[in-house]
């Protein structure tokens, strides 16, 4: 199986929820733009369309944001509304403001510290081709096990005139589903030459777990629900910048 298929579903997993969780105010729902990939192949030229499509989610009206949110974008947004709400009481004080930029910045950092595992927990194996091929199979038949997973959830979601309630659920049952990848990718035999790399892909999974409860419990911790949402983000671009190393070193190696 072409490991570009095991790729190109990853990315449109995670993109389904970057675009369908995170609002603002009155910011209308996106709607989850879903691809159908061919499973008889995809070219360079063809994944790099998918990608540009992706990275602009389709809308349902015309106040929803048009484009992908930097992290800059999605604390400072917050920031807004934390300001509304505090001049509402008569508390925006620059104190106040600071406070909670403090804290949001505190947040992102522990969950950059989220539990991790070392190179000692990754099973290594001889560089061989018949074990390259053997990682590559497997590593695609657990990212389509991920998606498999968090499609599922999205369907079991509530209805969207329900937003909160979808997206926490949403977030609740994608964070098990993260573990449990993690733990997949975590068991799975890695040739020498990709294990420093299948490392940190198993390091985001876990990232993203974490960041996934922190947003499922947004009504109790509101500061650390923004923080989940900021690393789920930059989990993305991280997630695809590694699949696409370990593609490539598979490319090198003729697999």
């Amino acid at each position: 199986m072409g490991f570009r298929l095991a790729l190109a579903i990853s990315v449109s997993v995670v993109l389904i929820g970057v675009s369908s969780w995170y609002r603002f105010g009155t910011t209308g729902y996106v709607q989850p733009n879903v691809v159908a990939i061919d499973q008889l192949g995809t070219s360079n030229d063809d994944y790099a369309e998918i990608l540009n499509d992706f990275t602009i989610p389709k809308t349902s009206t015309s106040s929803v944001i048009s484009a992908p949110l930097t992290n800059t974008d999605l604390i400072g947004r917050q920031l807004i509304l934390d300001y509304v709400g505090l001049a509402g009481s008569g508390q925006a004080t620059e104190a106040n403001i600071i406070s909670l930029a403090n804290q949001y910045a505190e947040n992102i950092t522990i969950f950059n510290k989220a539990t991790k595992i070392g190179a000692q927990d990754i099973k290594t194996v001889s560089n061989t081709k018949v074990n390259l091929e053997n990682y590559s199979d497997n590593l695609a038949k657990i990212y389509m096990k991920h998606a498999g997973a968090i499609n599922k959830a999205y369907a079991e979601k509530p209805s969207a005139d329900a937003l909160d309630k979808m997206s926490y659920s949403f977030a609740k049952n994608a964070s098990a589903t993260y573990t449990n990848t993690a733990t997949e990718l975590k068991n799975l035999t890695v040739p020498l030459i990709l294990a420093a790399t299948h490392l940190e892909l198993v390091n985001i999974h876990l990232s993203s777990a974490s960041a996934m409860n922190a947003i499922f419990e947004a009504e109790e911790d509101p500061i650390t629900a923004v923080a989940g949402f900021i690393i789920v983000n930059e989990n993305l671009d991280k997630e695809i910048t590694v699949l696409k190393e370990i593609e490539q070193i598979l490319q090198t190696n003729a697999i």
